[in-house]
């Protein structure tokens, strides 16, 4: 219905922004694509729509980048700064071309917005210590990568004792909680069991309130649990 409106209206620009999103909700992503470039030919004030432009391409592209979706990622950051889809994509076009400190910049900007405890954060913040790795297996320093982290972070190693009977489909919540006070996590993460041994930062975006964060104690204490049913919260048996 759509299209055959649009071979009479070809102006309307909420129809061409309709036939897009659905056609991505169908996982049609060469024709979101095509109506997101109709959009945009006829207006180029939208960050949100260059930004899902660029998703559509990278998805129509089976998550290949290229100059053309990164340029356009960025153009869409330029009018929308928070957008979080052309943060991420931005970072996936600098890590591409071996700039990894900015992808971590553009990396860290979207978890802050998402969360670092929403799926889209656990994403990102792996990514993070992947360019981070490779930056400083690559020669980069650690005094420049410390510009680019939270105002406070811990990293640790995380690995299982192999006398531990696991289940390679568990949870493993990693988390930091004030020494003495609160048993709320300041920064919590959670990883499949079947990656570990791993190195997992534990970042200020990872808070459940943004009024108790790592920010807030001079002492932490760790934790790694091995959850039973998936659940967050602590039960006997993990």
């Amino acid at each position: 219905q759509l299209e055959a409106r649009l071979e009479s209206d070809t102006e309307n620009l909420q129809y061409w922004f309709l036939l897009a999103r659905l056609s991505s909700e169908r996982n049609d992503f060469a024709k979101a694509a095509r109506a997101y470039q109709e959009i945009i030919n006829r207006d180029q004030s939208s960050g949100l729509v260059m930004a899902e432009l660029a998703q559509a391409m990278f998805s129509r592209d089976k998550h290949k980048m290229t100059d053309e979706i990164g340029e356009m990622a960025k153009k869409g950051l330029t009018i929308e700064s928070d957008n979080t889809t052309a943060l991420g994509l931005s970072g996936i076009y600098a890590f591409s071309k071996k700039e990894y400190l900015n992808a971590i910049d553009y990396w860290q900007r979207a978890v802050k917005l998402l969360g670092g405890n929403s799926e889209g954060g656990r994403g990102l913040t792996q990514g993070i210590e992947k360019a981070k790795a490779l930056y400083l297996a690559e020669g980069g320093t650690e005094e420049k990568l410390q510009k680019f982290l939270s105002p406070k972070s811990i990293s640790l190693s995380v690995a299982v004792d192999p006398n531990i009977q696991t289940d390679s489909n568990q949870l493993v919540y990693v988390y930091a909680r004030a020494w003495k006070g609160s048993k709320m996590p300041l920064a919590i993460t959670r990883i499949p069991l079947s990656q570990l041994p791993t190195k997992v930062t534990l970042t200020e975006a990872m808070a459940m309130s943004p009024s108790a964060t790592l920010a807030n104690a001079e002492q932490v204490e760790l934790v790694a649990r091995i959850s039973q049913d998936g659940s967050a919260n602590a039960k006997p048996g993990d």
